[in-house]
């Protein structure tokens, strides 16, 4: 009897053995992605020379592996909608503005975006405070309206509440509320261009009357087709000292020049992961999206934000 189970132990060891031989070559090895010029265009279209790039802060612990989407992108009806809905009329002067008797729109060609608005905003009295889960409706409810069929979800970590025109961090006393909405992958939000923009950001005040709506004229549909190894922040560091990287945020405070082609010393201290839709190559991906300082050749410091892919692309 121990001699049969010791046979069929074996038996059953090979047949694992070469199934798993088998899968592995019907399964291929996951490849680097191409290498895509999205990667390294700054903000304002132009590419950095980093020179010497260090990380000091300490990386949040994130999945060691990540999905990759293919995005499929198609034009969206959304402002044609919303002029024949608000009976908007170009304007004479300008061919990038329509406007009614309520609302707005305008596109803006350098951000690529429409911005639809109240034509005149009503103030409010200092007793006036936004229902936020009313609001959250009207937003659900243009979004339901304008996007039947979309993947756009809530920001949640990055609804902002105002108040007379400040920022404030306690809903009890905003008097608006911004709901930015997003594509996720993996629960990581996705970044539509080349700097920090959601893809739809609605504003809903006191009175839950939608204030601004600003949204791109594209929608995007994402399906997930591969998985890849997130690649450590050491590697990504080393990346962008290869000039694999890109500026999408600068500040300077004393509103001095700043160059973004050749920077002398980079310095950075904290680390997210977001996802952002190439263009070029039709996916989403994940990033390392990198908060510091920098200086520039001419000596300029300056606060910077900068994404490198967070997997491996074909430069490294």
């Amino acid at each position: 009897m121990r001699k049969n189970w010791f046979i069929t132990l074996i038996i059953v060891a090979g047949t694992a053995v070469l199934i798993a031989t088998i899968l592995r070559f019907l399964t291929p090895k996951s490849q680097p992605l191409p290498a895509s010029p999205y990667v390294t265009i700054n903000l304002d279209g132009s590419k950095t020379a980093f020179g010497k790039v260090t990380f000091t802060g300490t990386a949040p612990e994130f999945p060691r592996e990540l999905s990759i989407a293919q995005v499929q992108t198609s034009d969206s009806d959304l402002a044609t909608k919303l002029i024949a809905d608000y009976g908007l009329v170009p304007n004479k002067n300008s061919a990038l503005f329509w406007q009614g008797e309520e609302y707005a729109l305008y596109y803006n060609e350098e951000a690529t975006q429409y911005s639809f608005l109240v034509t005149s905003e009503p103030e409010a009295s200092e007793t006036d405070r936004v229902e936020v889960s009313a609001a959250r409706t009207v937003a659900q409810e243009f979004i339901s309206t304008y996007f039947p069929k979309t993947q756009l979800q809530i920001l949640e970590s990055d609804i902002k509440y105002f108040a007379d025109e400040r920022q404030v961090s306690e809903p009890q006393q905003a008097t608006h509320v911004q709901f930015p909405f997003t594509y996720q992958v993996d629960n990581f939000p996705i970044k539509v261009s080349s700097v920090n923009i959601n893809p739809l950001v609605i504003t809903i005040n006191h009175d839950l009357k939608i204030l601004r709506a600003s949204f791109f004229p594209q929608a995007h549909t994402l399906q997930t087709v591969d998985k890849k190894p997130l690649i450590s922040v050491t590697k990504a560091i080393e990346n962008l000292n290869l000039d694999h990287g890109a500026v999408i945020s600068v500040f300077q405070k004393d509103s001095q020049e700043v160059d973004m082609t050749s920077l002398q010393v980079v310095t950075l201290n904290s680390a997210t992961l977001e996802y952002r839709i190439d263009e070029i190559l039709h996916i989403a991906y994940p990033f390392y999206h990198f908060f510091g300082t920098a200086v520039d050749a001419e000596g300029v410091s300056f606060e910077i934000e900068v994404v490198t892919p967070a997997v491996a692309s074909t430069p490294q």
